[in-house]
């Protein structure tokens, strides 16, 4: 764009439409991670070894360290992933701060944050995230378990943010910075790495973009849905490396629209007495790609027959390994990425309750989508987490219930 001689502005026509009003486009959130929330046991999931730890700040981030003992890591991430669009653009935001200006990471040591995920067993690292280790800090694409693009700060093609470049701009690592990562995923599309800076002529914020990468004859990641992950290793160092996070989020350049399921399954007579049991449990099938696919509670119908019951939606509760979870009945196993239980009959002592009820044998209650919009229960089943729906009776004595529990895919 420019500017003539009135100061109005001139848009590039590729920006207008035929009758010159000017093409914009909403950025939709679909993670927003606040930091002074802290470590949540619903929303994070971290995962540690050794002396590495994740816990809350005092001022209002989450601070990951790994203590002294060499081969200690810590790794949080979203409990839910980011959901992309065929279509539209992507972007991953991430607020990092080092603990100091130039953090040396020796031995083996590195911090990784972006946009990645890796389950031992399960399915090898895939990702796109900012990183620093011993050499510097640089971008980074894995592809099933490969490092396919690994560009240290020096050498990253359209600002090196370290006074030199289009920006002039020198990254300070310890000041704390707001990091994004845009990319397109019809599988060959660009990634775009960029940090957010205070122009130093405006006082202004803005967004820096310092490197660009085009994949080659295969596709940039092979799972285009992925956790908001930061993952600190001190490697064979004794040093203890710290780290603060701050917000994270996932946004969808455009509306998000995604194609929906829904996959249930029931209980037709399940006896029930003063004691919290499972009446049925459902869960992600144990594969990246089925975790890929986002699920939401929505709905359940519960038919006590000769009690009052006390109803709890648990996260994350231990099922017994009298669990038998399986796709239900007349789903196609290949259609579908949700399993369900409706066997387990231990008591739940463990677990968080998400929403308590009472359902009387008198009115029955039927809680679909349009009570749960409304009552917050319409949410994001954690990964690789259990969401369980647990009854007792009222008076302690026994009863029978039959129960419906839906799960709305997002594909």
């Amino acid at each position: 764009m420019s500017y003539t001689f009135n100061n109005r502005v001139l848009i590039d026509h590729e920006q207008v439409s035929g009758y010159d009003e000017i093409h914009v486009v909403q950025r939709t959130p679909i993670l927003e991670v606040i930091p002074f929330k802290g470590v949540s046991a619903i929303r994070d999931i971290v995962e540690k070894t050794g002396t590495a730890n994740a816990v809350d700040g005092n001022t209002a981030e989450i601070v990951l360290y790994t203590g002294s003992t060499a081969n200690s890591v810590v790794e949080l991430h979203t409990a839910e992933r980011g959901r992309y669009m065929p279509g539209y653009g992507a972007q991953v935001g991430v607020g990092i701060r080092f603990a100091n200006a130039d953090p040396q990471f020796t031995n083996g040591a590195y911090l990784e944050w972006g946009y990645e995920h890796q389950e031992t067993g399960i399915e090898p690292e895939n990702g796109l995230v900012f990183g620093r280790d011993s050499g510097g800090t640089y971008v980074k694409v894995t592809r099933d378990g490969i490092a396919v693009e690994k560009t240290y700060q020096t050498a990253w093609n359209l600002d090196r943010l370290d006074g030199t470049g289009p920006s002039g701009y020198q990254l300070d690592l310890n000041t704390g910075n707001i990091y994004h990562i845009d990319f397109t995923w019809y599988g060959y599309g660009v990634v775009e790495w960029g940090v957010v800076i205070q122009d130093p002529s405006t006082l202004r914020q803005r967004k820096i973009i310092c490197h660009v990468y085009k994949p080659s004859q295969q596709t940039s990641l092979k799972f285009p849905n992925l956790p908001i992950g930061v993952l600190l290793s001190n490697g064979n160092s004794t040093s203890n490396n710290v780290v603060y996070v701050a917000g994270r989020q996932f946004s969808v350049v455009g509306p998000f629209s995604p194609d929906t399921r829904i996959v249930s399954d029931y209980v037709a007579s399940k006896g029930t007495d003063g004691t919290l049991r499972p009446l049925l449990s459902a869960q992600s099938k144990n594969t990246e790609k089925d975790r890929s696919i986002a699920k939401k509670i929505e709905g359940f119908e519960l038919f006590p027959v000769n009690k009052d019951i006390l109803v709890r939606v648990m996260v994350n509760s231990t099922i017994s390994n009298t669990a038998n979870f399986q796709v239900p009945a007349l789903h196609a196993n290949s259609e579908v990425s949700t399993i369900f239980d409706i066997t387990a009959n231990n008591e739940i002592t463990d677990g968080h309750c998400i929403y308590t009820e009472i359902v009387t044998s008198s009115t029955n209650r039927n809680q679909t989508s349009e009570s749960t919009d409304k009552g917050g229960l319409f949410i994001t089943i954690p990964e690789n987490q259990p969401v369980t729906i647990a009854v007792q009776t009222l008076d302690g004595g026994s009863g029978t219930v039959a129960g419906i529990f839906r799960i709305r895919e997002e594909w």
